[in-house]
């Protein structure tokens, strides 16, 4: 236990054990190999948000899709935006690669090999991908299972439509620039039920 300091005005006796005791705890601190002063240190750890991704090394558009790279980054910044730092590990020692990146939806640019993200790119919901063989027309009936072999038409939707297809108010298209409607008509898709298009929007599904 440390000894309190001297006090002024005490008697000749006081202040003799005073600094007998000094002199003692002087004597201990050598005995013991030093009486440094103690310091507590509390390590706080900022929390690490971690994002479920699709990347890519080309484009935007194939960030939202590509279902063959889907890596988990890490960062310590709550909402990713323009400047945030995103890592591969958790212990955030590994940069992300540079690419394009897809966090719910929304597309990241990660440049510079230090995993900063440097620009957004357009959300998947707005871009325009290719959706080969997911739609067909087959002879058979509404409310009857493609008995043929199906028509497969190669379609252009947006990426939000891709999602919940069919659904109504979705548009399709013959092209990537999104200028030539699918033609209007009612289409079994092959398993029965049946979309009608009209001016190239789902209207109904039977």
């Amino acid at each position: 236990m440390a000894i309190p300091s001297r006090q002024i005005g005490g008697s000749t006796t006081t202040a003799l054990l005073w600094q007998i005791s000094k002199q003692l705890e002087e004597l201990i601190c050598v005995r013991a190999g030093g009486c440094g002063s103690t310091t507590t240190t509390t390590t706080t750890t900022a929390p690490v948000y971690t994002f479920q991704s699709a990347f890519s090394d080309t484009s935007n558009s194939n960030a939202c899709i590509d279902p063959n790279y889907e890596p988990i980054i890490y960062s310590l910044s709550e909402n990713l935006s323009i400047g945030a730092q995103v890592f591969q590990d958790p212990l955030l020692e590994q940069a992300a690669f540079d690419g394009w990146y897809s966090v719910s939806g929304i597309v990241y640019h990660i440049t510079g090999g230090n995993g900063f993200i440097s620009e957004l790119g357009i959300p998947c919901d707005d871009i325009i991908i290719n959706v080969p063989n997911r739609f067909v027309d087959c002879p058979s009936p509404c409310g009857v299972d493609c008995g043929g072999f199906p028509n497969y038409f190669n379609v252009y939707m947006t990426y939000g439509c891709e999602q919940t297809f069919p659904s109504i108010g979705c548009a399709i298209w013959l092209n990537v620039e999104a200028t030539v409607n699918f033609p209007n008509g009612t289409y079994n898709n092959g398993n029965g039920g049946c979309i009608v298009i009209t001016d190239g929007i789902i209207t109904n599904i039977l």
